[in-house]
């Protein structure tokens, strides 16, 4: 209550077609306030910008009341609803709805899946992964370079173009470009994460009312955003571990993977609302997205297929393959149970908790492969 108790004074003022007596901040209800609504109607508890918020008291019309916590205006959260006939409901609340009875509030799922404690997760997944894209980028920039004593040490992934040529006697030849460009494969490693960190603190700085109005509907476009840059750029590391040079492949591989994520993001905005079970969903980007995410994967097995020297391929590039495929095929799983409002995943922002862990364990056990790899021979 500190933010409402520099905001003592109280006042009456017609609100939301009834009256208000309370505490108000620029003319509007914040802080502790009643309102008494025509229809007879009452709430009394906590305000927030002109809405109830936090923990109050609803007396309905009807003659049942609510005590507990409010979001936003809507019951949200663990409450106790009584009936006009005195019957008693206690429970989780989303969105305005009951979802789930409990016995007391320690059991509240939504006290540890709130939207400010997702913006508070959001701001230590952005430490977590400050912290590791930095460490990876200083050994990257000014330790491994003088893993050989001499300071040369180096690894870089060539990018070549690959053009028809003709030459006489022979006809059209394959001709290979010399190197256009290298990629710098631990600085990029590191950059990932870095990525990652960024948007985590956009979303729990300057983003963080329309990620919650995001939420409120069941969308975090910045999610989809962050993973069509960084999933992207890992897809194309690890593709360059098994023989990828054409910039041409790099660029397609990179442009499929980011469709898939964008085809996520159409998930969600066609089938927008918090609670995903009470209405006919459209799979449609699930399905086109699954498909157009298998074309990186497709191109990868083509390089390992035609490669007759596999025994050659370090065990550490391996882990990376077996990791990052195992947490890919994760990232639906969770998709479908959110949508299917399978257990817990009924309940969204336990779905979008899943997709932060994921993300975290999918990048960091990358990331410490592809260090371990640095030290081999």
């Amino acid at each position: 209550m500190a933010e409402y108790d520099k905001t003592p004074e109280r006042q009456s003022i017609p609100w939301m077609g009834g009256k208000y007596a309370g505490q108000l901040k620029g003319r509007i209800p914040h802080g502790e306030g009643r309102l008494l609504l025509p229809d007879g109607a009452r709430y009394a508890g906590e305000w927030k910008e002109g809405k109830p918020h936090g923990k109050g008291t609803v007396y309905h019309a009807s003659g049942g009341i609510y005590r507990g916590e409010l979001y936003n205006g809507k019951q949200h959260g663990y409450g106790i609803y009584t009936k006009p006939d005195r019957e008693t409901i206690k429970g989780l609340w989303e969105n305005g709805q009951f979802v789930k009875p409990l016995i007391n509030r320690k059991e509240s799922a939504v006290k540890k899946l709130s939207f400010p404690r997702l913006i508070r997760f959001n701001k230590i997944m952005g430490f977590v992964h400050l912290i590791q894209g930095t460490l990876m980028m200083l050994f990257a920039l000014l330790w491994y370079p003088n893993l050989d004593g001499l300071g040369t040490q180096t690894f870089t992934i060539p990018v070549v173009g690959n053009y028809l040529e003709f030459v006489p006697g022979e006809g059209l030849v394959l001709t290979t470009t010399d190197t256009l460009f290298e990629l710098p494969f631990l600085p990029l490693t590191a950059s990932f994460l870095l990525i990652s960190a960024l948007f985590h603190f956009i979303i729990a700085f300057p983003y963080k009312e329309k990620y919650v109005k995001g939420l409120e509907q069941g969308i975090n476009k910045m999610r989809w955003y962050e993973y069509a840059l960084s999933s992207s750029l890992m897809i194309v590391l690890i593709a360059s571990l098994f023989g990828v040079r054409d910039i041409a492949v790099f660029a397609l591989i990179a442009l499929a993977n980011a469709a898939m994520n964008f085809f996520g993001l159409d998930m969600e905005l066609l089938n927008a609302g918090f609670t995903k079970t009470d209405k006919k969903i459209n799979w449609l980007p699930f399905i086109f997205g699954s498909i157009i995410g298998l074309a990186p994967w497709l191109a990868i097995a083509f390089y390992i297929g035609v490669n007759p020297n596999l025994e050659q391929v370090p065990g550490f590039v391996w882990a990376i393959l077996a990791t990052y495929f195992i947490a890919f095929n994760t990232f639906p799983v969770n998709m479908y149970l959110q949508y299917k409002g399978i257990g817990k995943f009924k309940n969204y922002l336990y779905g979008e908790r899943g997709y932060i862990i994921l993300s975290l364990v999918a990048k960091t056990i990358l990331t410490w492969l592809v260090l371990f790899g640095a030290f081999q021979p």
